[in-house]
């Protein structure tokens, strides 16, 4: 009877256990899936969609450890994290590429470079001079681009900070520019900001409620 009593608080226990598991294992799954897709849900209407999105190589590393556990275990509850795997595919693919085949160089005719760039203020608005360039600055001009889309494009309002002056000076041989403001110190300006070899065709900005979030469309005829 003592034996009997044993055996099933140890299968009391197993299942517990299991249960406990899988439903861990579920939370899981249903976040890697969540991840996957949070791209789809714009920042301005759910902040928290941007940080879960950032949240998906975690969010993958579990799934694969749950996998193997439960694989040893030699449980169905596998299937759990197999079919988040499949449902995130296409998420997974894009986080993980695999480029089995390269296009081939455009060697021939007219080549147009577009450089995005989040410049980060500048590097903390640290001024461009010929004695202390500013790294940000050097590295644009040195890409001799032809476009140049940049986020978190700002300058300050003292003398001991990067001026607007001093980046269209640095950058003079882009002759087109656009500045769509977003947030405004008393002692600093923010936005987005592109500045062409082309001149634009057309420009529209889009209005968000929130100061911190901005972008513009560009039409240029190279």
């Amino acid at each position: 009877m003592q034996a009997k009593n044993k055996t099933f608080r140890m299968g009391w226990l197993r299942a517990t256990y299991l249960t406990v598991g899988s439903f861990i294992n579920f939370l899981f799954a249903i976040a890697l899936v969540a991840s996957a897709y949070a791209y789809i849900i714009p920042p301005d209407k759910m902040i928290f969609a941007s940080y879960l999105g950032l949240a998906f190589p975690v969010l993958l590393a579990a799934n694969i450890i749950f996998i193997l556990f439960w694989t040893i275990q030699r449980h169905h509850s596998a299937l759990i994290s197999i079919i988040a795997l499949i449902a995130c595919w296409n998420g997974l693919w894009n986080y993980t590429p695999i480029h089995i085949e390269s296009d081939e160089a455009v060697t021939e005719g007219e080549k147009l470079t577009l450089l995005t760039y989040n410049v980060h203020n500048f590097n903390n608005y640290a001024p461009h001079t010929d004695d202390s360039p500013n790294p940000v600055i050097s590295y644009i001009q040195d890409s001799k681009a032809d476009i140049i889309c940049m986020q978190e494009f700002s300058f300050g309002n003292s003398k001991n900070q990067l001026s607007l002056a001093q980046i269209n000076s640095a950058l003079s041989e882009y002759p087109y520019k656009h500045f769509t403001p977003g947030n405004k110190t008393p002692y600093s300006q923010s936005g987005i900001a592109c500045y062409s070899k082309y001149p634009f065709q057309e420009i529209t900005d889009i209005k968000y409620d929130s100061s911190y979030n901005g972008s513009c469309i560009y039409k240029i005829n190279p």
